[in-house]
């Protein structure tokens, strides 16, 4: 059978015995090195010591708030330098359109000039009614240019309904 008598612990020997008042604590002393050599200073002069107090208004307060400044003008500078950028941009995504607008007008007119002139080299420019033959011609450029017309209504009508199409869509 186990031994279940309480049993007392002695003493510890790193803990001070609380209970024995018979004699007074000792003033604890602090080993401090001062000019190489090391010296014991009592526990309570080093407490009762003044230290200097702690100037929190230039160390922590005065340098947040000059930080806190220069975000603030950082801040400003870059809202103007990205509204002159958009400025910028927007300006360019204006004129780029009617700059390509023109640039494409001046492409088709000289693209239509061309076959125009090839027309007249081929002979199929719009003829005049001056004989017979060139009566049958003359009927026979009309109807190709009906055809023509009808055709180039057909495709507006295909682009418009692939218009209304694809805004049906989206």
């Amino acid at each position: 059978m186990a031994d279940t008598r309480p049993t007392e612990n002695p003493p510890s020997p790193v803990t001070p015995d609380l209970h024995n008042t018979s004699q007074p604590p000792k003033a604890e002393a602090k080993k401090i090195k001062m000019n190489g050599t090391p010296k014991e200073i009592p526990l309570a002069d080093i407490i009762a010591q003044q230290f200097p107090p702690f100037d929190a208004q230039n160390l922590v307060v005065n340098p947040f708030e000059e930080r806190a400044k220069k975000d603030a003008t950082f801040e400003e500078e870059l809202s103007a330098m990205l509204l002159d950028c958009m400025l910028e941009f927007h300006a360019w995504s204006s004129a780029r359109p009617k700059h390509e607008a023109s640039l494409a007008s001046q492409s088709l007119e000289e693209q239509i000039s061309q076959i125009m002139e090839t027309e007249k080299q081929q002979g199929m420019s719009s003829p005049t009614p001056s004989s017979s033959s060139s009566l049958r011609s003359f009927y026979r450029h009309r109807i190709v240019e009906r055809t023509r017309a009808k055709l180039g209504e057909f495709v507006e009508r295909m682009k418009t309904a692939l218009a209304a199409l694809t805004s049906a869509l989206v």
